[in-house]
């Protein structure tokens, strides 16, 4: 398995659209943490857009 795996079947996983027909997370790909040093890239964020669940973010680093 490889990284690109692990990040198709965690978008698989957030992408998912709800029963009201809309997807709760946003998911993004190699997104760099500072925008003017990009030496530094998260794997995976993913924000939660319900605001019941506080707009929660979650950042992942794939480890393979």
């Amino acid at each position: 398995m490889t990284e690109a795996d692990v990040l198709d079947l965690l978008e698989a996983r957030f992408l998912r659209v709800t029963s009201m027909g809309a997807c709760r997370y946003t998911f993004s790909r190699k997104v760099p943490n500072d925008p003017r040093s990009p030496s530094h890239i998260f794997d995976a964020v993913i924000v939660d857009t319900w605001n019941s669940s506080g707009l929660a973010i979650h950042i992942i680093e794939v480890k393979v």
